[in-house]
């Protein structure tokens, strides 16, 4: 029963946590400091997995190490033919910050973007 409680209870302040947030508005220094954030994240996740992808190059291809790390320099972003994109923009903070980015480019006189909009 006290799990039940429990559970109910951070659902209950993540619910209002979340509402918080997507009630907040964002200035254009904020949407700018957020798309850092995201950034740092995403390269965060990236890297490990990019180490991943250059011990593989090494080990199992046979290659070279400098070979495998220029070779995957770009690994995790959008592709060369752009045909797909960066990996880690799901992220809450980079699709925050990229809704924030495309409506102050689509309303470049507004000065204040609120989230949810």
């Amino acid at each position: 029963m006290r799990n039940a409680k429990t559970t109910a209870g951070i659902v209950a302040l993540f619910l209002l946590l979340q509402s918080a947030v997507y009630s907040a508005e964002i200035n254009r220094s904020q949407a700018e400091e957020l798309l850092q954030q995201c950034q740092a994240q995403r390269q965060e996740n990236i890297a490990p997995l990019k180490q991943e992808v250059i011990e593989d190059c090494v080990t199992r291809q046979h290659r070279d190490r400098d070979y495998c790390e220029r070779f995957n320099r770009n690994y995790g972003e959008r592709t060369v033919t752009g045909a797909q994109r960066g990996m880690f923009w799901d992220l809450p903070v980079c699709m925050q910050a990229v809704d924030a980015q495309n409506y102050f480019k689509k309303y470049p006189s507004r000065q204040v973007f609120n989230v949810g909009e």
